[in-house]
């Protein structure tokens, strides 16, 4: 009878505190990838791992994020964490956020024993590294015809037009060159569509870069009245946008087949022929240049300026961040171990 209750004891204390390690496995897990996604989406696109590591290390929003889905993903108490732990590795190619987590499992019947307690530790590694799986995309595309003259002409300006028009990659009625990359054309909040919403903050989730590569096409034009304010907030900036080989389809069943990814900065913009913009910048400011827009003047187009390419196949896990061969400030994130 003795040797049966100490091997239930056994059982209970150790299979307690085998469940309290997982519940504290999947705290750790969630704590590190929510503060890798973080950092991923809103990290400074042309920074390098080291200021990356120096910008978010100990930043309060990041301790309170690791707050928030350690606690939404544990199921006991007692368990606490360390505030996120950042590094760079692998020759500076990724960016690594560690977290550790540690309880103590109480026993019911290890006291007989003198034991009181079972220690546990857990710890968790998400990692950040450039190319991969693209982030932070605009919903403008780019005909792999038209991508091929701006690649090989980097230092004169580029029209991209905003139009239901066969560019040579094939048409499609009912769309006007922009992507859903989320597949829906649910409303946001204030009544400004994703199409509006990705043009100013670029889209937030992930897109795998594994070929071939379909993307739906949007349908509706972003807002009136609230597409100047996203436009504008992309002038002189480096964006990233998808460059696809094969149009097909018409309207919401547009499919655009995405090729690889152009990094461009936006000069200057104009959209159902009523804005271009603010005024011109003054001399030797901005990239704007008056004599490349074509005449008669388009209705809806961006004059853009090359800064980078990187093929779907030549997307490489050697990247460093900032390189600007390969690195176009777009984001992988996921767990690492």
């Amino acid at each position: 009878m003795v040797v049966i209750v100490g091997f239930l004891a056994f059982v209970t204390d150790f299979g307690l505190a085998y469940t309290n390690k997982r519940a504290m496995q999947n705290g750790v897990d969630a704590a590190a990838l929510a503060v890798a996604q973080k950092i991923a989406v809103d990290g400074d696109p042309t920074a390098t791992c080291g200021e990356l590591e120096a910008r978010w290390e100990g930043d309060p929003e990041v301790i309170a994020i690791a707050d928030k889905y350690f606690g939404h993903n544990h199921s006991t108490s007692g368990a606490a964490h360390s505030d996120p732990v950042l590094s760079c590795g692998n020759s500076a190619t990724q960016l690594f956020v560690g977290v550790d987590a540690a309880q103590e499992s109480t026993t019911f019947f290890g006291g007989i024993a003198g034991v009181d307690g079972i220690s546990l530790a857990q710890s968790a590694k998400a990692v950040v590294a450039p190319a991969k799986t693209v982030i932070g995309l605009r919903p403008f595309a780019m005909c792999l015809g038209l991508a091929k003259t701006v690649i090989d002409e980097p230092t004169v300006n580029h029209m991209l037009l905003l139009e239901k028009t066969d560019f040579g990659c094939g048409g499609a009625s009912g769309n006007w060159g922009m992507m859903d990359f989320d597949g829906d054309d649910k409303q946001l909040p204030e009544g400004a569509n994703e199409a509006l919403q990705w043009i100013k903050d670029g889209y937030n989730g992930p897109i795998s870069i594994a070929p071939p590569i379909y993307i739906p096409g949007e349908t509706g034009a972003p807002e009136p009245g609230k597409l100047e304010d996203a436009m504008n907030a992309m002038l002189d900036d480096e964006i990233v946008i998808p460059v696809y080989d094969l149009l097909s389809g018409n309207g919401s069943n547009a499919q655009f087949r995405v090729v690889g990814f152009l990094s461009i900065k936006v000069c200057g913009w104009k959209f159902n022929n009523t804005k271009k913009g603010p005024p011109p910048p003054p001399a030797g400011q901005g990239c704007f240049v008056s004599s490349q827009v074509p005449s008669p003047e388009p209705k809806d187009y961006l004059q853009v300026r090359y800064k980078g390419f990187v093929p779907i196949g030549d997307v490489s896990e050697s990247c460093v961040f900032a390189n600007a061969a390969c690195d176009l400030g777009t984001r992988l994130y996921k767990l690492a171990e």
